[in-house]
């Protein structure tokens, strides 16, 4: 592992905590069943996945969400308390993480203590918050130590914070492809 993927999941792991993930290696399984857990109807913010192709990968599942990284991601457990997934082809990243029994935070709050206890190096910007299986999420932009693109996605849903984010380097177009059919595939449990 290089030192700049073992240090982006370490920062994962020490900001959000990881509990009873699971993974599904083959990508055999069909696309996550629908969510069974309550969902927020009518949640603000554009729905800019629904009509995106999911990743056909591995599927990742934690006790709160599941979700599939792209096909040709290996998917890796090094940072005890985070879910890393890596290309296979390339030194793209995702880190995945949730944290049970936190306290419902403002998304204003949440992306505060994000740029506080991140990896971001010069400016993060805030894009429109999305919407993801019902639920608005924050979306940050900027570059991580060593990372030329970070995108983050985070949202306190039930008692649990999620945070997924992408460290790229690779062309706009494919970064854009891989973050969105990530969380195309996102479903609450």
């Amino acid at each position: 592992m290089t030192p700049t993927r073992l240090i982006a999941g370490v920062v994962l792991a020490l900001t959000l905590p990881v509990s009873a993930c699971s993974i599904d290696p083959s990508g055999a399984t069909s696309a996550p069943a629908s969510p069974t857990g309550p969902r927020t109807p009518g949640a603000a913010g554009p729905l800019v996945f629904a009509a995106v192709q999911g990743a056909r990968g591995p599927v990742v599942t934690t006790g709160a969400f599941r979700l599939r990284v792209p096909a040709g991601y290996t998917v890796d457990h090094a940072a005890d308390l985070s879910i890393g997934a890596f290309d296979d082809d390339g030194p793209d990243m995702i880190f995945i993480g949730d944290r049970p029994d936190t306290s419902d935070l403002p998304l204003n709050e949440q992306v505060r203590v994000s740029r506080e206890v991140g990896l971001w190096v010069g400016e993060v910007r805030r894009l429109p918050d999305v919407t993801i299986d019902g639920v608005t999420f924050y979306h940050l932009m900027g570059h991580g130590a060593g990372v030329p693109f970070v995108e983050e996605f985070g949202a306190i849903h039930g008692g649990t914070a999620v945070r997924i984010g992408f460290n790229q380097f690779s062309a706009a177009r494919q970064r854009k492809a891989t973050l969105q059919s990530v969380l195309a595939t996102f479903e609450w449990r």
